[in-house]
């Protein structure tokens, strides 16, 4: 970093917030909940990094991004070179800036939060990127001399796309097989437009096209011709990043009625339908006016939301407390603000549905918190005689995901973990397979998306040593 940064003084003005759109167009419009902020309104929020000589924000980042250096050049009006640095660093600056839980990550370690608001250093990373894409300044990486090694990549999304980025930029030759008609997997599928333009994912494709990286769609690895054996026969090395996206069962009367959606299935749906008409694929969203949520994650409250834009009344139906929900805090107050109805220690029982098998309502009774389990989060015990139901047309589950077991199930040499995920070797990532590789969900269960990056960045340079026999 540059010296002169030790001496840059903080200006101690108060934290630049994000403009907003207003309550009626934000659940009417498809567009962007926060507009992001200007170039004047970023340096003065750059000015209150106070440049800790220990930054406890780069710890507290799961990717560990040196975060004063890029704020010390918004700071200092080089909005170009702050992206140059986060591009080095972070394949996904635009999503993570957007979609990083930073309250529980870089900003709740800022030393500024400890007696008031930390530095917004998600809101100054999605500027920098939105900046020179918008402005036209992005740059394409360069790549090292071909290596004569051809890589094969199992999925498209934020693992897939980080690690196709980095070893095609080690001059490996990479194709991806997508099964799906769209790139991105759970950013384009799983998170609303409101929340990530989609812009920003095909431009992140976009960029591995130019960088030779092959793409193919509709493609779903398993079965001949492309089972995992016959991937690993033709190319040097496989990376398998298909992520979580088989729902995990309730085991509740009724999970099966009719009006009963997982939020994988909802999401998409809906994603889908906002797309313009030349999009290769376009469906209906789920139509109802009486929506609830059952779970408390961030998929939930994205799930409400988007009940809300499809002209319903949206519950949320939580066992655990508001305060003990995962989501991101400021996600749950603007689902609040928005108009969405939270429940909290309400527990479902089961679905009601009528004679023809709709879905009415569901079964609820209310919960208190009871001892710490295994994991330390207290546990919901239910009060006897405190049953009640809520009436509705449309249920959606939001409990979780796993991997699907395609591949596993047409490939007995693939060894899985109890939980379904596929077992590595915690170092290298290599699964059961010589030259098979996994990372993201696929390997760890459903989990951030900084968090996929980072372990593809891992992976990449693991099989850029094993494609150069260093292991």
């Amino acid at each position: 970093m540059n010296p002169e940064n030790k001496k840059l003084t903080a200006s101690g003005l108060p934290r630049v917030e994000f403009g907003e759109c207003t309550d009626k167009i934000r659940i009417t419009d498809d567009g962007e909940a926060y507009y992001g902020i200007t170039k004047k309104a970023a340096i003065a929020e750059a000015t209150r990094c106070l440049h800790c000589p220990k930054p406890r924000c780069q710890i507290g980042c799961p990717n560990h991004i040196n975060i004063p250096e890029f704020i010390f050049d918004i700071a200092n009006g080089n909005v170009g070179d702050a992206a140059k640095k986060l591009a080095l660093q972070s394949t996904m600056s635009a999503i993570c800036g957007r979609l990083c839980n930073q309250n529980k990550q870089c900003e709740g370690a800022c030393v500024l939060g400890i007696r008031g608001q930390p530095v917004a250093i998600g809101m100054l990373e999605r500027f920098a990127a939105d900046f020179v894409r918008i402005n036209g300044y992005s740059e394409v990486p360069k790549c090292n001399p071909p290596t004569g090694k051809h890589v094969a990549i199992i999925g498209l999304g934020p693992a897939g796309i980080t690690a196709a980025e980095k070893l095609a930029q080690m001059g490996h030759a990479v194709e991806v097989f997508e099964g799906r008609d769209l790139p991105g997997g759970v950013t384009m599928y799983g998170i609303p437009e409101f929340r990530l333009p989609r812009e920003i994912v095909f431009e992140r494709v976009s960029r591995l096209e130019k960088m030779d990286v092959r793409i193919h769609y509709g493609i779903g690895i398993g079965e001949p011709p492309y089972s995992l054996d016959e991937l690993r026969e033709r190319y040097d090395a496989v990376l398998v990043a298909t992520g979580a996206w088989k729902p995990i069962t309730m085991y509740i009367a009724g999970e099966y009625a009719k009006g009963v959606y997982t939020s994988n299935e909802f999401l998409a749906r809906y994603n889908l339908s906002t797309m313009s008409s030349d999009s290769r694929m376009m469906v209906s969203p789920i139509r109802a006016k009486n929506v609830i949520t059952i779970g408390g994650g961030n998929v939930a409250i994205d799930t409400s939301r988007v009940a809300l834009r499809c002209g319903a009344k949206s519950t949320i139906v939580y066992r655990r407390t508001i305060e003990e929900m995962p989501a991101r805090a400021d996600e749950i107050a603007t689902a609040k603000k928005e108009g969405v109805v939270m429940l909290e220690n309400t527990l479902q029982k089961k679905i009601l549905y009528n004679e023809s098998g709709c879905v009415y309502g569901i079964e609820c009774v209310k919960t208190r918190m009871g001892d710490p389990d295994a994991d330390g989060r207290r546990t919901p015990v239910e009060i006897p005689g405190s049953e009640f139901e809520l009436l509705c047309d449309t249920v959606i589950l939001s409990t979780g995901s796993k991997p699907r077991d395609r591949l596993a199930r047409n490939c007995m040499h693939l060894k899985l973990n109890p939980n379904g995920t596929i077992a590595v070797n915690p170092e290298t990532l290599q699964t059961s397979m010589d030259s098979v590789f996994a990372c993201g969900d696929v390997v760890t269960g459903p989990d951030t998306i900084v968090g996929a990056m980072v372990q593809a960045k891992k992976v990449a340079e693991n099989m850029d040593k094993y494609l150069r026999g260093e292991i």
